[in-house]
């Protein structure tokens, strides 16, 4: 179902491109039915084409309509706001989705759902910081002006213990938004809905309404807004006016969020940050805001994989296209037992993820490969390296792939000959993005990256992620890897995620 698109092509060739790039046709020719309305102008394949394509490079030299640099760019998150301690290693350009975190379950009925959080990479304004994020829960109804879909991805090319699932959500005056999840979390080892006890779901939490300006509403084309009131905003809580601020605490910052579909009446606070603050204008005294942490569910041990991928409806609108991919799981391996390590261990598995031809012959298709690493944990005293390869590429519709073999390979980061398995972040001093750690804070699963190359020539571009699986004794090497991968040689490029597990001896 795969072939390639000029600016002049029949509309009909361009449709059957776009759907089969979007909904997970596998190299038989035999894909997922479409859950939704997809594209059909050849300008929206050569723009989704150049995201992909910045989404992989490491540097490209280019900057996006607000003078903002376009590269690859990879990031670690945490699920700090649910109840899950999911870990994830996600690729997008810079400027793009800024971090997404993407949890599956079972309802009663056994059909696997998926909550997901997309933010920006940048916020909207400044003073106040506003944070717009998309957010795509199949467990709510839709709201006004949005109309969401989905359905199972079959002939993905994982493997037999492999699930997936496609949502795409459709926001009247905004654009489409569709996200692919893939996992191996089975039915049996359910850990059940992530975010109970979440304010986001509590209809009796107080009214919290800010009325400083400028505060817009949710733009179109997002699900939420994330404000950041550290320097105080004016508002009222419950009626009663007042002034929001940040408390003293370890995150550093904090937030008030309004969504689309949450049942709060008005804004409700990051439970991921510091408390907030409510000083009212009465003297009556200050007020802390509950933000309490969701339930917290079972560590079961599954991975994810998966991209997302928004279209604007004004699809000459180049700078709101956004492309990223992401890997992770919920048993991140304890980043502190990493560096007490020994001894070396191999990692085979499995690569999905979209391919993409840029310029007048714009295309864009789904592809699968296998992946191979090997882990050396160094001693106690020292770091350890992990280098790896992507190979046997099958882009869809038996397309011949223009890349033979990618080596993942390692880099060393402080310039004195460790390499590349972190165990702590920094955060910027004033940096309010939600989801960042505090400085010295350890990275569950490890924070592995380096660049890509071929033997093929002339492609570069950069890789990541994140050992999982805990044993019972700290000595335990972990049982998997997963992480995301890019690489472009300017007219060609590969952006995709993947799962590697421990091979016994």
């Amino acid at each position: 179902m795969t072939s390639t698109v000029t600016r002049k092509a029949a509309l009909a060739i361009v449709m059957t491109v776009f759907v089969a790039a979007m909904t997970g046709c596998s190299s038989s020719g035999k894909g997922s039915t479409p859950v939704g309305p997809l594209p059909t102008d050849p300008q929206a394949i050569a723009a989704a084409a150049d995201k992909i394509k910045d989404a992989t490079s490491l540097a490209l030299g280019k900057v996006d309509s607000a003078g903002n640099s376009i590269t690859g760019w990879l990031y670690h998150v945490q699920a700090r706001t649910s109840g899950s301690k999911y870990a994830a290693t996600w690729q997008s350009y810079r400027g793009g989705g800024a971090w997404n975190i993407t949890l599956p379950w079972y309802d009663e009925g056994g059909k696997l759902l998926i909550a997901s959080v997309t933010s920006a990479n940048r916020p909207l304004q400044s003073d106040p910081d506003l944070w717009p994020f998309w957010t795509i829960d199949l467990s709510l109804s839709d709201v006004e002006g949005i109309r969401t879909s989905s359905g199972p991805i079959s002939n993905h090319g994982l493997g037999a213990a492999w699930q997936g699932v496609e949502a795409m959500r459709t926001y009247e005056g905004g654009g489409t938004l569709t996200l692919r999840l893939f996992t191996d979390l089975t039915q049996s080892d359910n850990p059940g809905y992530p975010y109970v006890s979440h304010p986001a779901n509590d209809a009796t939490y107080p009214n919290v309404i800010l009325d400083d300006t400028p505060v817009p509403a949710i733009p179109a084309g997002w699900d939420a807004i994330w404000i950041f009131p550290v320097n105080g905003r004016r508002g009222s809580l419950d009626g009663v006016a007042g002034t929001f601020s940040c408390a003293s605490g370890d995150i550093g910052y904090c937030g008030l969020v309004t969504a689309r579909q949450s049942l709060t009446p008005g804004y409700y606070p990051d439970v991921a940050g510091d408390p907030v603050i409510f000083t009212p204008d009465d003297g009556s005294g200050e007020e802390m805001l509950a933000h309490p942490q969701p339930t917290e569910v079972p560590t079961v041990n599954y991975l994810t994989l998966g991209n997302w991928m928004f279209v604007p409806e004004d699809i000459a609108d180049l700078d709101a296209y956004n492309f990223g991919v992401f890997a992770g799981g919920d048993d991140p391996f304890m980043v502190n037992n990493l560096q007490g390590l020994a001894g070396t261990a191999a990692y085979e598995g499995e690569a999905a993820g979209t391919y993409a031809e840029s310029g007048e012959e714009a295309m864009i298709s789904p592809f699968n490969a296998k992946v191979a690493l090997m882990a050396d944990f160094g001693t106690a005293d020292a770091f350890g390296a992990i280098v790896g390869r992507v190979y046997d590429f099958n882009i869809d519709g038996g397309k011949t792939s223009p890349l033979t073999e990618l080596t993942l390979r390692t880099v060393s980061w402080r310039g004195d000959g460790t390499i590349n398995i972190f165990q702590s972040w920094s955060r910027r001093e004033g940096d309010p993005v939600p989801g960042r750690g505090r400085e010295g804070v350890p990275v569950p699963g490890g924070w592995i990256e380096g660049d890509t190359a071929a033997a093929d020539g002339g492609w570069q571009g950069r890789w990541g992620g994140k050992f999982f699986g805990n044993g019972d004794a700290d000595t335990d090497l972990p049982m998997s890897f997963a992480g995301t991968f890019g690489a472009t040689d300017g007219n060609h490029s590969f952006a995709g995620s993947f799962f590697g597990a421990h091979k016994q001896p």
